[in-house]
């Protein structure tokens, strides 16, 4: 992975910084999805979360395209497949934590749907 300071470079030496490595798409697509938050390019952020696909990453990109992006139906797939999976690892103290905050993600939007 490269440094943490690549990000504070202009973004020509970033794009050939990446271009010089022999890096995975998992990598890349990490890269990217850091280069959005710096940048604060929110569909590019949200784009990479899911990408990525780590129920983590699923809530922040639910959550993104929900509030910032005012995108209920991609905020509800996004909640809906962190519950799914959730549901799968039963038992885990961390997936309960996740079904609660998929199930309190997909009960904001249907507030806010009216």
């Amino acid at each position: 992975m490269l440094d943490d300071t690549w990000a504070t470079k202009p973004a020509t030496e970033q794009a050939q910084a990446i271009r010089d490595r022999d890096i995975s798409s998992r990598e890349l697509l990490e890269l990217q999805t850091k280069l959005a938050r710096t940048l604060a390019d929110v569909p590019l952020l949200v784009d990479g979360l899911e990408a990525l696909g780590d129920a983590d990453e699923l809530l922040e990109a639910a959550t993104l395209a929900h509030k910032r992006l005012q995108d209920p139906e991609r905020a509800t797939k996004l909640y809906t497949q962190v519950l799914a999976e959730a549901k799968a690892e039963r038992g885990s103290p961390r997936a309960a934590v996740r079904l609660t905050q998929a199930i309190e993600g997909l009960v904001r939007v249907r507030i806010d749907a009216g």
